[in-house]
């Protein structure tokens, strides 16, 4: 059955990593989506430009709240943090009350699909249960989740994580830097969603996982592109992603940051789940389907250092 044109979009959240660059992505896109967003205070809302006619609602995410915000939405994008990703099942069911067609889940990150996904980072099966639950009501509502690994971007601007540390010329190499890993741009995921929403893409993205990124990289190339950049020689240190797990699984019971850690290790090809551009046998990227821009590492690293 071929899905209804899609004009009104609910983006789940207005803060935090991802949600505002979705949120300008379709407001600025020439479907002219109409655009809506979720928020706990619109005072600590910004919009990026270009999104000023996006609607904004203030909710406590109860389902009374929701209930009344989700009626004449025709897809949901729920780039949610952890605290409310696991109500996603209650938002589901709500969305399928309201008519909604279609639902991105809280994925944009590593390949929660892989099936070695589970014994490599646990947490994430919580992402692969709402995506079953999805599957399970396909004949009420369909879905995309969409798979990025990294955010390349947005790392630079965490001193330490991924390994680098820009602002102080220092680098933590894992592995010779000779794994190959994707990264992707936070205005990529964006466009992304949007191009999936399109009549061209609808039916082409129904129910499926959606696999993007911005470049598929090695550190080593990343080390040496920044060190172009910047005129610079980095201070390395080296480990393993081996290391980095395994000191990191210790920790993770009493340290929530040390699983942030044990993503880093899978992101950088720990259990073989984080290159899925490679994948064989009908997976691998959407980029070109999409119609998405290819993106210039060392452009972007301009762009990045300039914010310092």
């Amino acid at each position: 059955m071929t899905t209804p044109s899609i004009k009104t979009v609910l983006v789940l959240g207005a803060t935090g990593n991802t949600a505002p660059t979705i949120i300008h992505a379709l407001a600025t896109h020439p479907s002219q989506f109409i655009v809506h967003a979720t928020t706990r205070d619109k005072s600590n809302v910004s919009l990026l430009p270009g999104a000023e006619n996006v609607t904004i609602h203030e909710t406590d995410y109860s389902p009374a709240s929701l209930s009344s915000i989700f009626t004449g939405v025709d897809a949901i994008v729920s780039p949610l943090p952890a605290t409310l990703a696991s109500r996603q099942r209650e938002f589901i069911d709500l969305a399928i009350a309201a008519g909604v067609s279609r639902f991105f889940p809280s994925e944009f990150g590593v390949d929660s699909a892989h099936p070695n996904i589970k014994n490599v980072l646990p947490i994430v099966s919580k992402k692969t249960q709402i995506v079953d639950y999805l599957k399970k009501n396909e004949d009420k509502i369909t879905w995309s989740a969409i798979i990025v690994g990294s955010y390349f971007d947005w790392t630079f601007s965490h001193p330490g994580w991924m390994g680098w540390d820009v602002p102080n010329g220092k680098a933590v190499i894992f592995d010779g830097g000779e794994t190959e890993f994707e990264a992707t741009n936070v205005v990529q995921i964006g466009r992304a969603i949007a191009a999936s929403l399109t009549p061209r893409n609808i039916d082409k993205t129904k129910n499926q996982y959606v696999y993007i990124n911005s470049f598929t990289l090695t550190q080593k190339k990343v080390l040496g592109a920044l060190e172009r950049v910047t005129g610079q020689k980095f201070e390395i240190s080296t480990s393993t992603v081996k290391e980095l797990y395994i000191e990191n699984s210790k920790k993770v019971a009493k340290d929530p940051t040390a699983g942030m850690m044990l993503v880093q290790a899978a992101l950088y090809g720990y259990g073989g789940v984080s290159n899925f551009s490679r994948y064989e046998g009908g997976k691998g990227l959407w980029n070109e389907r999409l119609g998405l821009p290819e993106e210039d590492l060392e452009e972007t690293l301009r762009e990045i250092i300039g914010r310092f």
